[in-house]
């Protein structure tokens, strides 16, 4: 009878040291899970906060290449202007040449008259 009742009793303990380990299992793989879900979340907002920093960068690139262009622009139109009005003070300075020659000339002839009338 007492063996009988020994091994009953020991598996009883045995089962319930089985059911103690599953808890125990079950339990770690639930926290196990856990954390991984909270890492996995935490990873998601990283890769979600890097993907803003991202679109604001190639935002700012974007602006910072509009403006360079805008730039580049103006200094060709500049340059333009330069080449302008360089062109236009070459025309002036060829203008004051020819009505200085033209004033020397008439010069001349007003000399030639003078001296005509005094004959």
């Amino acid at each position: 009878y007492s063996l009988v009742e020994d091994d009953k009793k020991l598996k009883i303990k045995i089962k319930n040291y089985k059911l103690k380990i599953e808890d125990r299992f079950k339990r770690d793989a639930e926290a196990e899970e856990e954390q991984r879900n909270r890492v996995s979340e935490q990873h998601e907002i990283e890769i979600q906060q890097l993907r803003e920093e991202n679109t604001r960068k190639d935002t700012q690139l974007e602006e910072l290449k509009t403006e360079q262009e805008m730039k580049e622009e103006e200094n060709t139109n500049l340059k333009l202007k330069v080449n302008e009005l360089e062109e236009e003070e070459k025309q002036l300075e060829e203008q004051k040449e020819e009505t200085k020659e033209l004033f020397q000339h008439k010069v001349e002839e007003l000399k030639e008259f003078e001296e005509e009338q005094k004959i």
